[in-house]
């Protein structure tokens, strides 16, 4: 789509679950707002939608991963009313690639690989011990870095230019 700058903007639609409780996920403005969401690709971008619908929450891995073990064993509820899951740092993503890639719509060859390495390098999935003997990955809910504003302001004028030194001509 073009934007009324003269620029491509991208809009994205994600129908890939139904309309069910427990099925959708919050996406947090500090995602946005830390820097962190235009550093990644297009490509990137989709993967991450697409694996945090797939994620879930799994209290006994979390509190083992995480060292909680006054929680070992717990159920779920305990975790709830004591802040552990509201709070918790990460989900989890065991679903398969070619799902993940299909449902991103990147192609599971090169796509795929590149957009995991885009957010594992950005620090918003981070492999992990195997769950049930497949592939698992952290998934980030709220991202574990963030960045100065001058490196901020810096890579809008790379990607936009100066506007002062262009409007002065």
């Amino acid at each position: 789509m073009l934007t009324g700058r003269g620029r491509w903007s991208y809009n994205y639609e994600i129908n890939i679950t139904p309309d069910e409780k427990g099925r959708s996920f919050s996406l947090y403005k500090c995602l946005f707002e830390s820097g962190l969401w235009s550093r990644l690709s297009s490509c990137a971008h989709s993967l991450y939608i697409v694996m945090r619908t797939f994620a879930f929450f799994d209290g006994e891995l979390y509190c083992l991963l995480e060292h909680l073990d006054d929680y070992a064993g717990h159920k779920v509820n305990d975790l709830i009313e004591d802040g552990i899951y509201q709070d918790r740092k990460y989900d989890f993503v065991i679903a398969d690639m070619d799902t993940l890639a299909h449902h991103a719509g990147i192609s599971s060859d090169g796509g795929l690989h590149d957009a995991l390495d885009c957010l594992g390098k950005n620090h918003l999935i981070k492999p992990t011990e195997p769950f049930d003997g497949e592939d698992t990955w952290k998934i980030f809910r709220i991202p574990p870095i963030s960045f100065p504003p001058s490196l901020l302001n810096d890579a809008v004028k790379k990607r936009y230019g100066n506007r002062e030194t262009a409007n002065s001509n």
